[in-house]
């Protein structure tokens, strides 16, 4: 898979788990804007040390909630493709890695009941747009072979240590009102700065 359907896989909808979703987005062409441009904006903005380094995150639903509402569908088919679609929601380990250069390497696993796991990769830009005390916005962007680039916004939540971050995961209407998260915490790694392999398992 290219980094641009691993993208589509984690910020539009977690496709392979929810049926007649559209992973599709639109290919937005900016003009000079290169590397060297996405690192300055970081950098102006002073926030891209609270994400710098390596994160590992994995997906949340509030089960409480969500098992009182699975309780009343009648439909037992129904019942058990939702409650496998946030088995397989809960199953996801990502793996991030913010680097100073303005590129971000992401690694996701997907263990779906009774199939093979999905374990893939990408590289993309990443820069920060908006921020605060308690969150950071950024644009992550991806260079296509057509030469355009896509983008997709993305907010994270940052606790006051800036050891931990949580987003809203946008997957299918079945599971959006769970409080369906990606909760990540920062790992202190060693060489990071030289582009170690992410491996989502060890959260396992």
């Amino acid at each position: 898979m290219n980094g641009r359907k691993l993208i589509g896989l984690l910020f539009v909808g977690l496709a392979t788990m929810s049926s007649g979703c559209d992973s599709s987005r639109p290919k937005v062409k900016l003009e000079g804007q290169g590397d060297s441009s996405v690192a300055g904006k970081n950098a102006s903005l002073g926030r891209s040390v609270d994400l710098i380094g390596l994160w590992l995150g994995k997906a949340t639903l509030d089960r409480a909630s969500f098992s009182q509402d699975l309780a009343t569908i009648k439909d037992a088919d129904e019942r058990n493709r939702i409650e496998e679609m946030a088995k397989a929601f809960e199953s996801i380990a990502i793996g991030l890695e913010f680097r100073s250069d303005a590129t971000m390497e992401v690694e996701i696993e997907i263990l779906p009941p009774n199939s093979e796991p999905i374990r893939e990769s990408s590289v993309t830009n990443w820069k920060i747009v908006s921020s605060d005390a308690s969150s950071i916005t950024i644009l992550c962007s991806e260079k296509l072979d057509d030469g355009q680039l896509e983008e997709q916004t993305l907010r994270y939540e940052i606790s006051s240590d800036r050891n931990h971050l949580t987003t809203i995961a946008p997957i299918g209407p079945e599971l959006q009102s769970f409080q369906p998260r990606f909760e990540f915490e920062r790992r202190i790694e060693t060489n990071i700065a030289d582009g170690p392999t992410i491996d989502p398992t060890v959260l396992r």
